[in-house]
Formats: structure tokens, sequence, C-alpha cells
């Protein structure tokens, strides 16, 4: 009898799927910045950076695949945009990030997309920064919080509704890019200094711990695998392969397993899929999206396939999971960033029955936060709240979390100085 014997799953089989060329958007102009995805995907809109003066951004509707003749956009940087991220809790709120030091977000409408709008006034400015803003990351359970990585060697949280940063995180050499754990406690950050770190940032840094991380020079990724309590890194070794290193934050002074993931050289972008614990690899320049299953135990990584093209990819973003198509069994689904257009690729397990699926499709994070911004700085942390996957049982959609914006003190300034330069006007007449 045969001692060999195939590891149950019920996403063994998972497989990838591009539509054709029809229902791709195509003729656009996309200009990939930075070590980032290069797009961020709502239940409704598409958006990247595109080229052209300054930092424009391009703003497509799902639901209108084809050839793109005159698109929406956001121009309002200075310089060109490094990051972007659409709100977990208001679909609507467009973050972007810039060469420029600062971020802004932007609420975007339906009518404004469809008429090819040109938003070019920010409804959030955040300024603090002295570098090139590199990364930005929304809270994943209270809404209007946002994390920001630049090269001035921090690691800022913003109150959207205050526009001003609460908690900065220095170090002497500086971050690559930072990541929220799944309750938004901590965040893991890889240093410069070849380091992983962990902290709560409300603390300013105090507390933090670190441990070495990859020892290539190239950028590496981060996030929280807080299902089986790791955390992992995709990086590169001294010899520039791809590799992956997986660390227990409760033992946190070596890693706790690494491996090879291949010998291509461009940047990893990941995508991590708290319910299913499926992590999609896309490498810059690469045409395949690899991705694995991970387990609670020792080899943790286990490979299931790879969806491959013939064109190569410059980034890779990912639609919000209450989005997907359940009838079709579809449990991600990535938008491909290409030389001039941008491909969606659906993720399905492969059944004939259109009925609901519960064993492959567990409740996910709500589009409803948990707590708010006050809760958060007053040192609360809660768990994401959970929302059923079958469409059918979901009493309404989304609720659009109102963010009540102060006006920032440079705001207040510019205003109190033109009404005092207009009662000068007024008193000389």
């Amino acid at each position: 009898m045969s001692n060999r014997f195939v590891r149950q799953s019920s996403y063994r089989h998972v497989f990838g799927e591009a539509p054709k060329k029809d229902l791709q958007y195509t003729d656009v102009r996309p200009n990939p910045q930075g070590d980032g995805d290069c797009l961020t995907a709502s239940a409704d809109t598409i958006a990247f950076p595109m080229a052209g003066g300054g930092g424009p951004v391009c703003l497509l509707n799902v639901d209108s695949p084809g050839r793109q003749t005159k698109v929406a956009k956001i121009s309002m940087h200075k310089g060109k945009v490094t990051d972007l991220a659409f709100a977990p809790f208001n679909s609507r709120m467009l973050a972007t990030s810039s060469e420029d030091c600062t971020i802004k977000a932007t609420i975007v409408d339906a009518e404004g997309i469809k008429n090819a709008k040109v938003y070019d006034t920010p409804d959030v400015t955040l300024k603090g920064h002295q570098k090139k803003v590199v990364n930005i990351a929304w809270h994943p359970t209270a809404s209007n919080i946002l994390g920001s990585v630049s090269y001035d060697n921090t690691v800022k949280v913003w109150d959207i509704t205050q526009q001003a940063c609460f908690a900065t995180v220095k170090t002497d050499k500086g971050f690559h890019n930072a990541a929220w754990n799944q309750n938004g406690s901590l965040l893991a950050a890889n240093g410069k200094d070849k380091k992983l770190h962990i902290f709560d940032p409300r603390t300013n840094g105090e507390g933090m711990i670190s441990c070495d991380g990859p020892k290539g020079n190239k950028a590496p990724r981060v996030f929280f695998a807080d299902s089986i309590g790791k955390v992992v890194v995709l990086g590169f070794t001294r010899q520039s392969t791809r590799q992956y290193q997986i660390f227990d934050p409760r033992k946190f002074d070596e890693e706790v397993t690494s491996s090879d993931v291949d010998q291509a050289s461009g940047l990893m972008m990941s995508h991590y899929d708290p319910d299913t614990n499926i992590v999609y690899i896309a490498g810059k320049g690469d045409s395949s999206i690899k991705y694995f299953e991970l387990t609670e135990k020792d080899p943790y990584f286990h490979y299931l396939s790879e969806f491959s093209d013939t064109s190569s990819q410059k980034g890779v973003g990912w639609a919000p999971k209450w989005s997907l198509d359940t009838t079709k069994c579809e449990i991600a689904r990535a938008y491909r960033v290409l030389r001039d257009s941008v491909q969606p690729v659906s993720f399905c397990v492969p059944r004939k029955s259109e009925m609901f699926q519960e064993d492959i499709f567990p409740d996910t994070a709500s589009y409803d936060p948990a707590h708010d911004q006050d809760s958060y700085k007053g040192g609360a942390d809660k768990d994401a709240l959970k929302l059923t996957m079958d469409p059918e049982q979901r009493e309404g959609g989304p609720k659009k979390v109102e963010a009540v914006i102060k006006k920032s003190y440079e705001q207040l300034e510019e205003e109190l100085a033109a009404a005092l330069k207009r009662i000068a006007e007024l008193e000389g007449k």
C-alpha cells in the first residue's frame, strides 16, 4: 500500500481565468510608480496612476469594460502618485499618496465617473511628512484611520476627520512599507535596516519588537496571518532569490521557517485572504500570479497553482471579498495592470452548482466598521464585524460611513487671511 497521501483542501483545484479582450479595460495609459500595487478597487470602481503631468489617477467603472475613450480622473497632486487605496468603510473615498510629501483623500461619485469628471479639489489633505510618501493603508476595523510610510524614516497614523497625525513612529533608517494585523492593534513594518518591526503605533513606537528580516536589497512585503498566529514576509535573499519567511510574534527572536519562491527578480505583490488562508503572489514584470495555501503546521506554505498569461503585469489590485460572484464560485478577483489595459482575473473553485457553497465561502470582514477613530485613538481594539458571503442572506448593502471633516489649521489660516484682506479692502473704500 502506498504511503503517499493527498492533502485535503477545498481549494486544491482553484483556477484563474481572464475574460476575452472585449471584457477587459483597454486603451488606458497606466503609469505605475514606486513599489506598491499600483491599482486599487472598490466594488464598483477601479483606480490606478495614469500618464500625465503631476500625479493623475484614472477612475474606471467596474461595470463598463471595453475601450475607454474618455475617463474620469483625479488630478490634484504636484508629484507622481506612489500608492492609493479605497477606504474599506466608505468605498467612495480614495486616498492617494505622492512624491510631493502629501496624502489626499477624495470622495468620488458614480455620476462623475460616468461623465469623465476631473476631480481637482481634495476633501482631505494630510501634511506632515518631510519626504515622499511611499505606502498607505487604511485601518481594517476602525473608520477614518489611515497609516502611511514615508522616506523621512517615519510611519504616521492619521485621523481623517481632523486632517491631522496623532501618532508617529521613527527609526534611524526608516521603512519600506507597513501592514495592519486583522483587528488593527498592531503594525508590521519592513525596515531599511533589513529588520522586521512590530509595534502599536499609538505608543509612538514604545515597546517595538524587531528581528532579522530578508537579506536582499529589494523592498520586501509583509502581512499578518492571524488565523495561524504568524507574520509572513515576502522578500529576497542575498543572491536575489525570491523567498518567504514566517515569524511567530510570540517568539520573535528568529524566523520559524523560510523557503525560496522562485528565481525571478521582480518585486513581489501579495494578497492574503484570511477567510481561505490563500496567499496570492504576483511579481512585477511577471506574466503569472502564483497562489499558495497557508496552514498551521510545517511546511506552512502549500503550492496550489498559478494563473499564466502572455502579457507581463506592472501592478495588481484586488476586489473586495464581499463583492465577488458566489454563483460562479469566485473566491478572489485580481485586476492586472498591463501596458495599455487592465485585465480582470477571476479565481474560482471548479463546481457546477450555482447554489451558495458554504464550505468555500466562510463569513468575511464586513463593509461596516467595528468602531470609529475616537475609539481606536482611545486605546480600544475590536475585531472586524462579520458578513455572510451569501448575497441572499444580506440585509441591504454597504452604508456610506460619513466622515465629518474638520478644517485643518492651514485652511483656517487661509480663510482668516482672506477675510482680513477683504476687511482691509472694504475699510479702504
